[in-house]
């Protein structure tokens, strides 16, 4: 996305079917609510309670992930991820703690879109695609 290479980088933050516009006549997309700010960063753990995951962000929207401690691209790609699994699966989110296969709710998804939509939608921003153009490149093979 041109908007991330921007300093500081322009993120959204909110990827959901409610921002994502279509236009069919010229076939683009648009992403809109790009003055979203970053959400709150987790407060500290208290002394004596256990570090857990908690559903807290889920307020903010299902569509991002849970464990995320700071914000970047890889969080962003883990919402256009749930959203497309939500496109695919006509099941909204959440679905905690982890997003089941597409296939066992649409067994019409191949088994490639399958491996691309678990990978990005992976709680650990480490196993998750990098990047939009890395994520990109893959969705690109799988067209005629």
């Amino acid at each position: 996305m041109a908007l991330e290479k921007l300093h500081p980088p322009l993120r959204t933050y909110d990827i959901s079917p409610d921002t994502i516009l279509i236009e069919q006549q010229r076939g683009r997309v648009f992403l809109t609510g790009f003055q979203v700010p970053p959400p709150p960063p987790p407060r500290e753990p208290q002394r004596n309670s256990r570090r857990r995951r908690t559903t807290r962000k889920l307020a903010v929207s299902p569509y991002l992930p849970i464990q995320d401690k700071s914000y970047d691209q890889r969080t962003c790609i883990y919402a256009l991820a749930a959203s497309m699994h939500h496109a695919l699966s006509n099941v909204a989110p959440p679905h905690y703690p982890a997003y089941p296969p597409i296939r066992l709710l649409n067994p019409k998804v191949s088994p490639a879109l399958e491996r691309i939509l678990s990978r990005a939608l992976s709680e650990d921003m480490a196993l998750r695609y990098q990047s939009y153009e890395e994520m990109k490149q893959d969705v690109q093979r799988l067209l005629p």
